[in-house]
Parts: structure tokens; C-alpha cells; sequence
């Protein structure tokens, strides 16, 4: 009888916890916060708006795209903001607008999230009166009810992922904010180190890290726990393509297999079961243009990178070469500086890309083939639910080197916010599959669902973009529900090159409000062959 009775009230309080904790999970928010004095405001920065932007300013020589003594991270001078009435920190960085030639200021937050038995949280964003809000709008890829009432913005948020506010359809003073699955730091760690070893698991915590080169082995963990900012050491001045080729380090061609004679920021080479967790920031700001790349990966396997956020990158961002089983999330990349592409996938295999951001200085959510054996080849790669915001080259694609095959790629669920650059609109535009060289066939390219708010140029950009290519194959290229914006036409373009073959699809796409269709095709695409182009309505 007893036992029944402790049974009985064992299942009622495990009943009341399970209700308060809404069934599995419970509601929890981690903001990510830098630590007092990690990052400063303007004023103590001895800095105006217009001269934090002003960094994004600079032309495209060594001097333009040079380094800076600190921290390209400030306290927003533009938003408050409090998320389900708890303060939520706002933080902002440069970045480049291409149709002006100027800088501007992006600011964002971020914060974990466990929704429990709550449908949704919700953000209250206060614009500064130096912003006059005359019109707001919300860009992610789940429902989000957003309402203005003067300076004052609320957004009903039940999902996770990026939601970006757009004031005024200006691309000054945006804001985004990462939704990030809620995580136990601790809890996390204690785990990794559990199953690899404390002596394999590397953890900055909260505050402000100079780092030399991070270098990662196999069954390894490098845990940035919110808050950590980690600021690479600027040891190498770089001031011309004498200087980028040369001033080589000790050890670093020997690891890696893309030819760097200089370590990236983070190095993985030949290794499997590498994570990269928590949510840290590394901002590169300190160094030179061409200094080091970001995050690099090659000849790995099995790597997991999730809530990373990249500023300021000196050249690109995030590399996998020859890379098997790689997963990215709730990844973010700001920057500005010249070739500091994003997220470039290259001659790899069973990767996803999933819930990232970019707004940076080139291309940013890529596939390409640089080279190798013939089996170095990228294929079954999917971008799902990424955000681009492009003003110096091209958002999504197979783009420029493709040197080996590339096959069974998806971009779905995408966003283009803005795409601004047209200094060669036969070579950039928002969803790309472009050959610049190489002989790699390319096949099974997909396009689904993706919405491109403004384009200033070409919002689709198919075919070869050299005139003296031949033997080029590119197959089974389809745009499959797409909705874009744009100032000018599609463009499909085979080339007259001996053995040259394209095959493009398009299905249910919709261009400045009108449908895709066979008597339209001239209108909203620029085309050398029509027999290239098939359109499904």
C-alpha cells in the first residue's frame, strides 16, 4: 500500500514538472552577451556613426582592405532591445553597400532559445531617433509577426533561425537577429570531454582572446561559449601581392592540401570528428587583407560547425576542401573586406549548410571544384534556409573554378535580402550556376524555393561565362519556385564553344510580379539559344 502511494505521488510531481517544463523541454533564454568593457560604444571608441561605417569604405587596394588596431565590434548606436522582457544586447559591425560605394552599420543580437510551452517570444526593438522609422519589414523563413508603433518595432518570433529587420527598405541600419537552439554550455562540454578526452576539448570562455593560429586534430572540440571573442593576431604586415605570396610560416604548407603557406585562423587537415560549438565570434579585424583565411578545412571528415559568428574576414571565411560529412548552423559571416567570401563548399561530399547568415565582401553561399584527383568531386551538398545579403558579388551557386565534376546540389528555403553589385553582369548575380573555367561536368542543380527581395542586377545567371570555353556540360539546371525582384533580366547563356551543352528548367518562377511563361521567356531572360531553356508553368 505504501509503495503504491509513493508511486502515486512520484507520477504527480513528475506530471507538474513535466507541464511547467512544457512536456520535453523547458522555456529558457540565454542572451549572448560580451562581457563589461569586451566591446565598447562609439564614444569611448572616439568614433561617430559615420566613421564606424566609414571602415567599409575603402577601395578595393591593400590600404582600402587593410587591418585595424581594434575590434570591428561595438555597442549598436542604433537599437534597444529587450526579448521577452529580458535586455538583449545589440551589437554592431561595418559593412559594404556596392550600389553607393560607401560603409554602413549592421547591427545584430543573439540569443539561445527553448520555447517549452511558449508558441513564440517576443522582441521589442527601439530604434534610436537618429533612425526615423517611416516603414519596417521583416525578412526570415518562418511566419514572424512584426508591428510599428513609432520608434518601437514588436516581433512575435515561434521558430529558430535569422530574422532580419529592414527599416525604411534602406540598407542602412538593419538588424538581425540569431535564434539559436537553446544549449547548456556546461553541459555541453562536460559531454565532449567525456567522450574525447578534457585534454581534447578547447573552450574560451566569455571576454576577449588574442589568438595565434588555432590548429585542431581528429576527435577534437573547440567550444567558444557565448560571449568569447577571439581576435587573431595580426603578425604579418601585408601590403602588396609580393607580401600575400610570400612570408611564409613554419609547418603551414605541410597542413593543409589547398597550397596555404600561411596557417588560417582555424586549421583542420587530414583528421575526422572535428566540432566547432557554442556561441563565440571570431573577428579577424587585426589582420591584413590576405593574411590568413578564417576556418579552413581539408582532407577531413565528419565536422560539425554550429553558431559561429565571423567578422571582418581578411580573405575567405570558411573553406572545406576535399572535405566527407560536414555540417554548418546557426552560422553567421559580416564583413566587407574583397574576396572574403562566406561559406565556400569545394570538392567535397555530404554536406549541409543549414540556418547561416552572410553579408560580406564576395561571393557567400558557394560550391566549387579547385582542382585535385578526378575523384575530387562536390557532390550532394545542400544549402537549406540561408540568408544573403550580397553587395560585392554573387549569393548562392555553382560558381567560377569548377575544375572537377560537380553533381546533386540544392539550394532551398533560401533568402536574398539585397544583391547590389553589377560591375559585370555577366558574371554576378543572385542564384548562379556559372563556369568561369575548368572541365568538371556539372549536373542536378536545384534551385527551390527562394525569394530574392531586390536585385539590382541579374536576379538568375546561367551558363559559361568565357567565350572560349568548349566541351562545357551543365545539366539539369532547374529554378524551381522562385520570386524575385530585380532592375534587370535573367540571363541563360551557352556560348557558341565546340561541345558545349546547357540545360536549364524553370518552374513556376515568378520575376517583378509576373509568371514565367513560354510567350514571356524574352522578356524577363536574356538568352543566346532558346532550345537551352525549358519552362514549366
Amino acid at each position: 500500500m505504501k509503495k503504491t502511494v509513493l508511486f502515486a505521488l512520484c507520477a504527480l510531481v513528475l506530471a507538474i514538472l513535466l507541464v511547467s517544463c512544457g512536456g520535453k523541454e523547458s522555456y529558457m533564454i540565454q542572451t549572448m552577451t560580451y562581457p563589461e568593457n569586451t566591446v565598447k560604444t562609439l564614444e569611448e571608441r572616439g568614433l561617430t556613426p559615420e566613421s564606424f561605417a566609414a571602415y567599409a569604405a575603402g577601395d578595393t587596394s591593400y590600404q582600402g582592405n587593410a587591418g585595424r588596431e581594434e575590434t570591428n565590434l561595438v555597442i549598436s548606436p542604433y537599437f534597444d532591445a529587450v526579448l521577452d522582457g529580458e535586455v538583449l544586447p545589440v551589437y554592431a559591425t561595418p559593412v559594404y553597400i556596392g550600389s553607393e560605394y560607401r560603409g554602413a552599420i549592421h547591427s545584430f543580437s543573439s540569443a539561445d532559445v527553448s520555447f517549452g510551452n511558449h508558441k513564440k517570444v517576443t522582441l521589442t526593438l527601439t530604434v534610436k531617433p537618429s533612425v526615423p522609422v517611416e516603414s519596417a519589414e521583416v525578412f526570415a523563413n518562418d511566419p514572424a509577426k512584426l508591428t510599428q508603433t513609432g520608434q518601437t518595432l514588436e516581433l512575435e518570433i515561434g521558430k529558430h533561425g535569422s530574422y532580419t529587420i529592414v527599416l525604411n527598405d534602406s540598407q542602412d541600419a538593419a538588424f538581425t537577429l540569431f535564434v539559436r537552439k537553446y544549449a547548456d554550455e556546461d553541459s555541453e562540454i562536460a559531454a565532449y570531454q567525456e567522450k574525447y578526452g578534457e585534454d581534447k576539448v578547447l573552450v574560451y570562455e566569455p571576454g576577449l582572446h588574442e589568438v595565434d593560429p588555432i590548429l585542431l586534430s581528429g576527435d577534437s572540440v573547440l567550444y567558444l561559449k557565448a560571449g568569447a571573442l577571439l581576435l587573431p593576431k595580426h603578425t604579418i604586415d601585408v601590403q602588396t601581392d609580393e607580401d600575400a605570396a610570400g612570408n611564409p610560416e613554419e609547418g603551414a604548407e605541410e597542413n593543409n592540401a589547398i597550397g596555404l603557406n600561411r596557417y588560417p585562423v582555424v586549421n583542420g587537415f587530414h583528421a575526422e570528428n572535428i566540432t566547432i560549438a557554442g556561441r563565440g565570434t571570431i573577428d579577424m579585424s587585426r589582420l591584413d587583407w590576405h593574411e590568413r583565411r578564417g576556418v579552413v578545412f581539408t582532407l577531413c571528415k565528419n565536422i560539425s560547425v554550429d553558431g559561429l559568428i565571423m567578422l571582418n574576414p581578411c580573405e575567405w571565411s570558411y573553406i572545406n576542401y576535399r572535405c566527407e560529412g560536414v555540417s554548418v548552423s546557426q552560422s553567421a559571416v559580416f564583413g566587407y573586406r574583397t574576396n572574403s567570401d562566406a561559406f565556400a563548399i569545394c570538392n567535397s561530399t555530404e554536406v549541409t549548410v543549414t540556418d547561416c547568415f552572410a553579408r560580406t565582401g564576395d561571393d557567400m553561399f558557394e560550391v566549387k571544384t579547385l582542382g585535385g584527383e578526378e575523384t575530387a568531386v562536390s557532390k550532394n551538398i545542400t544549402f537549406s534556409r540561408c540568408v544573403a545579403w550580397g553587395s560585392k558579388a554573387r549569393c548562392f551557386g555553382v560558381i567560377g573554378e569548377i575544375e572537377r565534376d560537380v553533381s546533386d546540389i540544392l539550394f532551398e528555403d533560401g533568402i536574398v535580402i539585397f544583391r547590389d553589385a553589377t560591375w559585370d553582369n555577366d558574371r554576378i548575380g543572385s542564384l548562379v550556376v556559372l563556369r568561369e573555367n575548368g572541365q568538371g561536368k556539372v549536373c542536378n542543380v536545384t534551385f527551390r524555393n527562394m525569394t530574392i527581395h531586390r536585385d539590382f542586377g541579374r536576379p538568375i545567371l546561367c551558363g559559361n561565362y568565357s567565350m572560349t570555353l568548349t566541351d562545357s556540360r551543365l545539366e539539369g539546371i532547374r529554378f524551381e519556385n522562385v520570386n524575385y525582384t530585380a532592375d534587370m533580366q535573367s540571363q541563360v547563356w551557352r556560348n557558341a564553344g565546340t561541345g558545349n551543352l546547357l540545360d536549364v528548367t524553370f518552374q513556376k518562377v515568378t520575376g517583378n510580379g509576373e509568371s514565367l511563361a513560354g510567350e514571356n521567356l524574352s522578356k524577363l531572360v536574356f538568352y543566346d539559344n532558346p532550345d537551352t531553356i525549358t519552362v514549366i508553368e
